[in-house]
């Protein structure tokens, strides 16, 4: 049982805060709050320490549906992506951590990724490759269904450490995870 337990893949609640109470603040209907309790989420109240990736997925799918809902699908999760970086910025912690990114310069951040990512869950994994100064190739081995959301935070966490000009390019899209090239100037 207990080896089920440590092998299920889970969203931590400070993730869970991160995007649904900062990022997502002032957006959040009543309908879509109950929709996302329906799919296991309830964001009144105490947060769980974590949720299984299954009820993550059907509740990034809910929002995507509510906040996005005149975008092609993949855009939307761009959007929600990008929109998870910004809100966290927003956030007392996001914003040191602006200045330390800011500090570190763009390509020693996205070296970090995985480790900024796994403060979040506990399966996601990051390969990262460099292909020139300003040019890295990076591997998230899970994505799921969606690899734009990635697209959109590999965005947005670039432009939040200063690169200028970026371009996060999908180069493959492997079940669960997917390969991104990320430039920037």
């Amino acid at each position: 049982m207990t080896t089920q337990l440590t092998e299920q893949k889970l969203i931590f609640a400070s993730a869970v805060e991160g995007l649904f109470h900062n990022a997502l603040q002032g957006r959040m209907t009543p309908g879509l709050k109950e929709r996302l309790a329906t799919q296991g989420l309830k964001l009144d109240g105490k947060l769980l320490p974590a949720y299984t990736s299954e009820v993550w997925h059907r509740c990034l799918e809910e929002v995507v549906r509510e906040l996005w809902p005149r975008v092609p699908k993949e855009e939307g999760y761009r959007q929600l992506g990008r929109q998870l970086v910004v809100g966290f910025r927003d956030t007392l912690l996001g914003r040191a951590l602006e200045v330390v990114a800011r500090a570190v310069g763009v390509r020693r951040l996205l070296e970090r990724m995985e480790k900024n990512i796994r403060n979040g869950d506990n399966h996601t994994r990051i390969r990262f490759e460099v292909v020139d100064e300003r040019h890295v190739r990076m591997e998230v081995s899970d994505v799921t269904d969606h690899p734009s959301y990635y697209q959109g935070i590999l965005e947005a966490s670039t432009e939040l450490a200063g690169g200028k000009e970026v371009e996060v390019r999908m180069l493959a899209h492997h079940p669960p995870g997917a390969t991104y090239s990320v430039r920037w100037r």
